[in-house]
């Protein structure tokens, strides 16, 4: 039985590993749950918008971008989140749009991925939506932030680099930068930047490399941490903050390093899941460790990524 078990998983690993590296349909769509859409050249692109209540007139708020990740969509990313319940209770507008064939343009170029084979403009997607949620929906223009997992996160170091000017800062899960854009990594900006990634990441490794079967290349986190730190002139020396190791069975610790006095008051900030794998820590174990690594219980990436994000804005702190 052992054997029959570990020979299922290990095809449905296979199974995973050619077609996606995030598994999509994992939460059905929140109750209420509407897709507004915006056009963008020739195509409409959609998006789910999630405003607290109790709006006062003329009320600017926080704006943070949340991406899926490849194979999801943004339904699923916001009920594996849980971004909306905490936009509710630190009042700020989350917005989930939602990728072409379920996917990004993160600048990889694989062509397995459908966002990327058709060359899709996501900077320009999220350009336009940004500024109709600016014009519109009262999103503040100085307190504009983006984070997601993998093909979202990937994506989410393309935007703060092409787009620095926009973001105060960025938060990836799982995922660095693709490894075509970092010859010309540039930004004109300071951008605040967080990581979370795991050590035991098979399908965005840590190191850098091929992400799953040839997908194209990111390279590793240190080195998009170094990029970071030098774009924005943080200190060399970082911070470093005791391990966090509060739950003894969930098999990962935490390391934490923040590079402080960057220009307008950025910082780089590493929290280095030790044996975490393909997981939003503090999330749900959507597939067997044996496929994805473990998930970390050591915190809570969504309520530290706002926690981050809401100490800078493109004045400063």
């Amino acid at each position: 039985m052992r054997i029959v078990c570990a020979l299922v998983l290990a095809l449905t690993a296979a199974l995973v590993a050619e077609e996606s590296d995030l598994p999509a349909d994992l939460e059905p769509a929140a109750a209420g749950t509407k897709f507004s859409t915006i056009k963008v050249g020739d195509l409409e692109r959609r998006y789910i918008l999630r405003e607290p209540a109790g709006r006062k007139p003329d009320e600017k708020l926080p704006l943070v971008f949340v991406f899926h990740g490849g194979s999801g969509h943004a339904a699923q990313m916001e009920r594996f989140s849980k971004f909306t319940e905490l936009a509710g209770k630190e009042r700020f507008i989350v917005v989930y749009p939602e990728g072409i064939d379920k996917s990004w343009n993160d600048g990889r170029m694989a062509e397995q991925i459908g966002a990327q084979k058709q060359n899709i403009d996501d900077v320009a997607f999220v350009t336009a939506l940004l500024d109709k949620l600016i014009k519109e929906n009262g999103a503040d223009p100085k307190r504009v932030y983006a984070c997601g997992i993998s093909n979202g996160a990937i994506f989410s170091h393309r935007l703060a680099m092409e787009l620095s000017e926009r973001f105060a800062a960025i938060a990836g899960v799982c995922g660095s930068l693709a490894e075509r854009l970092s010859e010309k990594f540039a930004p004109k900006e300071p951008v605040s930047v967080l990581l979370m990634n795991g050590t035991e990441d098979t399908f965005t490794p840590y190191d850098g490399g091929h992400v799953l079967k040839k997908r194209g290349k990111i390279i590793s986190t240190d080195d998009i941490i170094k990029k970071w730190i030098k774009a924005n002139r943080c200190s060399a020396d970082g911070a470093k903050s005791p391990a966090l190791d509060k739950d003894k069975d969930d098999g990962t610790r935490i390391y934490t390093t923040k590079w402080s006095g960057g220009r307008d008051g950025s910082e780089v900030m590493l929290m280095k899941v030790e044996g975490g794998g393909h997981t939003w820590p503090g999330g749900k174990q959507y597939l067997p460790e044996l496929i994805i690594g473990k998930t970390s219980r050591e915190f809570d990436a969504t309520a530290a990524i706002w926690e981050f994000f809401k100490s800078h804005s493109k004045t400063g702190k």
